[in-house]
């Protein structure tokens, strides 16, 4: 089963934002949404739930500017990490988009 988010060793005291949003966003409530978008079939190779706090709190708040850097946070987050670079940047497909649109509506229900 995927874990939760890791805090980073650099990373600022959690705030009543990291806060809501992880009680908004539980991790049974990730993989399901990643399984009903066909992001996630096997997780072996993904884990949802580090992919989905790599992604969102990195590219949304703290602006990442390279899909390298989103990379390495998710490395850091995920208990496999993934080093091919072809394989991370692969996983931006439709199915990424219908997962993170699922999750907004998700958020907004």
């Amino acid at each position: 089963m995927p874990a939760t988010p890791r805090p980073r060793r650099d990373a600022l005291p959690r705030t009543l934002l990291q806060d809501t949003l992880l009680e908004l966003y539980p991790s049974e409530a990730l993989i399901r949404l990643a399984e009903g978008s066909g992001f996630v079939c096997r997780y072996r190779k993904l884990d949802p739930v580090a992919f989905f706090w790599a992604v969102t709190p990195e590219a949304g708040v703290y602006l990442q500017r390279s899909l390298d850097r989103l990379r390495h946070v998710y490395n850091q987050k995920a208990a496999r990490p993934i080093h091919s670079y072809a394989s991370f940047y692969d996983r931006f497909t439709p199915e990424l988009v219908e997962f993170l649109h699922l999750c907004v509506a998700h958020g907004l229900s």
